[in-house]
């Protein structure tokens, strides 16, 4: 019977091509139009919905004029997280971050003897401090969130990129090992977190103590005292 049925909307289909091929593509586009207003919907009610009191939580941007042009950034100046912090009494949180800038050459020290693994231009890594996964949440499979950005030269990785770096250790040993970065940032690891997963701008896999930059000799990159 089904043969049958096909049968029929064939010759239909070839005795009325114009007619026929007009209700085929009307019903695509038809089709087509509904998923992408749903993925995009959906997309718009899902974004950034991992955070508690999500409601509460604000971006500070920039807003600057050059020659009567108005310019947005979505960054600010380095000293202002820790400003509001210590002056505007109606924030209960803020959270300061530096996306890592250039990509890095990134560098595993192996045992003696072994060849370091190395990747020359990493992606999404964070300079972060101690307040970050207070208010972007993340589960947590080796370390703390209390300390584990709370001194310089230490490093928080999501469990891929984790797995990159150290394939064949588990979890648990991965505490402790060491990363360096651009040849000179010698970082140790101190968290592994489970990788992000939703509808989010924040996609960073790698979370460096925000307060290696002062430390270091990242202070000029990444105007510290602007």
């Amino acid at each position: 019977m089904l043969k049958t049925y096909f049968t029929i909307a064939w010759r239909n289909f070839i005795r009325n091509k114009v007619f026929s091929l007009i209700n085929v593509l009307g019903l695509s586009i038809g089709i087509s139009s509904a998923l992408v207003i749903f993925l995009i919907v959906r997309y718009d009610y899902t974004f950034d919905k991992f955070e508690k009191d999500t409601d509460r939580i604000y971006r500070v941007v920039t807003i600057m004029t050059f020659s009567g042009t108005p310019m947005h950034f979505s960054g600010v100046a380095s000293p202002l997280a820790g400003a509001v912090k210590g002056n505007v009494s109606a924030v209960e949180e803020t959270i300061g971050f530096h996306q890592y800038n250039g990509n890095p050459k990134v560098t595993i020290r192996r045992k003696d003897g072994e060849k370091p693994f190395q990747i020359n231009h990493q992606e999404d890594i964070l300079f972060a401090d101690p307040s970050y996964f207070n208010m972007i949440p993340y589960q947590w499979l080796a370390g703390s969130p209390e300390v584990s950005l709370n001194e310089p030269f230490k490093v928080v990785l999501s469990e891929a990129r984790a797995k990159i770096y150290f394939p064949s250790t588990p979890i648990s040993e991965m505490i402790g090992k060491q990363i360096v970065y651009d040849d000179s940032i010698v970082t140790t690891v101190s968290g592994i977190v489970k990788s992000q997963t939703t509808s989010t701008d924040f996609i960073f896999k790698e979370f460096i103590s925000q307060s290696t930059i002062p430390s270091s000799g990242l202070k000029k990159t990444y105007t510290w005292t602007d």
